[in-house]
């Protein structure tokens, strides 16, 4: 039997033919932060992303960074933030997501071949 569960995953949709310039991006292409199991998690991944960048000015001329949440509550993290690279910063978002997923499916973290989930 095989288990469908949702997950999320932090993105923006621009309007219509209007590049948005917020959009989490390495090597100049738009890049995944990972899955989380909540909505709220995924959106604070993604405002963890923006803080990044706004430190390290990523965002250079390109206005207000936007979040989901008030960036005061970001604060506690801004050493942590400052002292990280962009791909350090991908490798704990997604790693958080990984460790939502392994502890929705009971936390063992193996892999279950196909044999299993039919």
């Amino acid at each position: 039997m095989i288990h469908h569960t949702m997950v999320y995953q932090p993105c923006v949709l621009p309007p219509p033919h209007t590049p948005l310039p917020h959009t989490p991006r390495r090597n100049g292409k738009p890049t995944s932060l990972g899955c989380f199991n909540t909505e709220e998690d995924a959106a604070r991944a993604y405002d963890m992303m923006m803080v990044w960048g706004q430190l390290h000015q990523a965002h250079k001329g390109k206005g207000t960074v936007v979040t989901n949440f008030d960036p005061s509550e970001y604060d506690r993290h801004l050493g942590m933030l400052q002292n990280m690279s962009q791909d350090q910063l991908l490798e704990h978002l997604r790693s958080q997501g990984r460790s939502q997923a392994a502890a929705q499916r009971g936390g063992g973290g193996r892999k279950r071949g196909r044999a299993e989930l039919e």
